[in-house]
């Protein structure tokens, strides 16, 4: 059923509304006003304080546009009656929209998000209708698995200790892929996880040793006893390098043909004896007695 709708005759806030301006647009801008809704137009001051959400306030100032094109303005005047207004309608409450797709993840991995809106246009709140109620907007978790982590090499441990104290060794030291390590089918580590370097290079001392005994000395006497040695060297190995020289002596002897010697008499190539005067004589006048061993008790003959 359609009312007429009259207004009271006293003093109020009344719209100035050029022909060019349409009843269809200042009645929801009054509706902003009332709302709380800050206008730019002039003497256009808001009557509520409500807190507008934000599709409504985009909403009025759509409006706000719209009547700032006909040179919309708010005055205070004495009132008077008007022509009677349009029939009115029934009120249209606004219903909301499906949702819209999800936004795109704004993370590849390890927990994002999207979000995704509708629009209270099914229909649209009209003559006096009634909002939607609610949020225009839900959002949720996407891509929840874990990020691939690379690994990473930590620091080079300390040098281990030198495998030997001199002539030249070796040691080494190593990092791990901890820093930080591979997860999530992350790549390993690339490379080699040890460094290896030669250590005390100068050379060992080298103590020196004995040599075995060489052969016995020709003894120093055919009977009677006589003395014979033997030496022995510091080379098995030589001192090298700081080491130590052999100690104690290199050399020892020994007595040798300790059989008495016997009394002996010359005799010539026939087997006569040869007298002393004789052998004074040869020996006097270079000559020699010979004998190759002395075996027997008298010499073979007279050189």
């Amino acid at each position: 059923m359609r009312t007429l709708v009259l207004a009271a005759a006293t003093l109020f806030i009344l719209t100035v509304v050029d022909a060019k301006c349409k009843m269809q647009h200042v009645k929801p801008f009054n509706r902003c006003l009332a709302s709380g809704f800050k206008s730019e137009i002039e003497d256009c001051v808001a009557t509520g304080e409500g807190k507008l959400k934000k599709w409504q306030t985009k909403r009025c100032a759509q409006v706000e546009e719209i009547l700032k094109k006909c040179d919309y303005t708010c005055k205070t005047v004495d009132g008077g009656w008007s022509d009677f207004g349009e029939w009115s309608v029934c009120p249209v409450d606004g219903g909301w929209s499906n949702f819209g797709e999800w936004s795109e993840c704004s993370a590849e991995c390890g927990g994002g998000s999207q979000i995704r809106s509708k629009t209270c246009t099914n229909p649209s709140p009209d003559n006096g209708g009634k909002e939607c109620e609610g949020e225009d907007e839900e959002s949720r978790t996407c891509n929840p698995d874990p990020c691939p982590v690379d690994g990473g090499w930590s620091h080079f441990g300390e040098w281990s200790v030198c495998s030997a104290n001199c002539g030249g060794g070796s040691q080494s030291r190593s990092k791990t892929c901890t820093n930080p390590s591979p997860a999530n089918g992350g790549q390993e580590c690339e490379g080699e996880n040890e460094k290896s370097r030669t250590c005390n290079p100068k050379p060992c001392p080298v103590d020196g040793g004995w040599s075995d005994f060489g052969e016995w000395s020709v003894c120093s006497a055919k009977c009677g006893g006589g003395s014979q040695s033997r030496s022995k060297t510091c080379t098995n190995p030589s001192p090298a390098n700081r080491g130590q020289k052999c100690e104690g002596e290199n050399e020892e002897s020994r007595t040798c043909n300790p059989e008495p010697c016997h009394g002996f008499s010359l005799v010539d190539e026939n087997g006569e004896a040869v007298g002393a005067g004789v052998l004074g004589l040869l020996l006097s006048n270079g000559g020699t007695v010979c004998d190759d061993d002395f075996t027997d008790n008298s010499a073979d003959a007279i050189c």
